[in-house]
């Protein structure tokens, strides 16, 4: 699970060193992850839900790669962040979800439009700021 996870969302964002995107006026990142898998609120971990036994820890490095290639751009217009899309009805929860697709995609959609000035190395929800 580590090597799907971690893997495709790295080779999407970063097949190369960070570093080459700096070559670009701007860009914007924001990795989908659930809130229950910051570091500060793992509820999956206490009460045994969804998925694989590799879930958990793919999710809690993909956090840790997201505050690193942050970190490593902090001085370029490329903002990094973690959304938290809420449990959004898809095909891997088999539509049990109580958000629509739209709903999901909302902050999305806010990481991906934010101004130069906007936050980095972040992890966010509809309601702002999720403790990682």
């Amino acid at each position: 699970m580590t090597v799907v996870t971690v893997g495709a969302s790295s080779t999407g964002t970063a097949a190369r060193s960070p570093r080459r995107w700096a070559r670009h006026e701007s860009g914007r990142i924001a990795h989908a992850r659930p809130s229950a898998m910051s570091c500060s609120n793992c509820v999956w971990s206490r009460t045994g839900g969804p998925g694989p036994s590799g879930y958990a820890p793919s999710k809690t490095f993909l956090n840790a790669v997201t505050v690193q290639y942050a970190e490593e751009l902090h001085d370029t217009n490329i903002l990094i962040n973690a959304a938290c899309p809420g449990f959004t009805a898809t095909g891997l929860n088999g539509f049990r979800g109580v958000r629509s697709p739209e709903q999901g995609a909302a902050i999305a959609i806010r990481l991906a439009t934010l101004p130069d000035d906007g936050p980095t190395g972040g992890f966010f929800d509809d309601a702002g700021v999720v403790p990682w």
